[in-house]
């Protein structure tokens, strides 16, 4: 199992966490981590209210979602070296 930690703020401003798990071989992972030198992956993100990348109403990053790697490394938004990219943002706009 493979467990994914992810830090964001609420639509309140409160930073929260949350964890979810997923089937993943360990001889697997470690595998591709030998041979590769980067990673993809596709996580699906239902916003109610809130801003899971860009807030547009607040111009900023700021409350982007972080996800936690298997080595510990905490990927972000922003970040020069361990950023991730985002193929489609739904989320800018709240809805009060």
């Amino acid at each position: 199992m493979k467990q994914v930690l992810v830090h964001q703020f609420n639509t309140a401003g409160f930073f929260i966490s949350f964890q979810f798990t997923y089937k993943a071989d360990l001889v697997q992972l470690t595998f591709l981590q030998l041979l590769s030198s980067e990673v993809y992956q596709n996580i699906t993100y239902h916003c109610k209210n809130s801003a899971a990348y860009y807030d547009r109403e607040e111009q900023t990053f700021s409350k982007a979602a972080k996800f936690l790697s298997s080595n510990d490394v905490e990927l972000d938004a922003v970040s020069r070296k361990f950023r991730y990219n985002v193929i489609k943002d739904e989320c800018q706009v709240r809805l009060h």
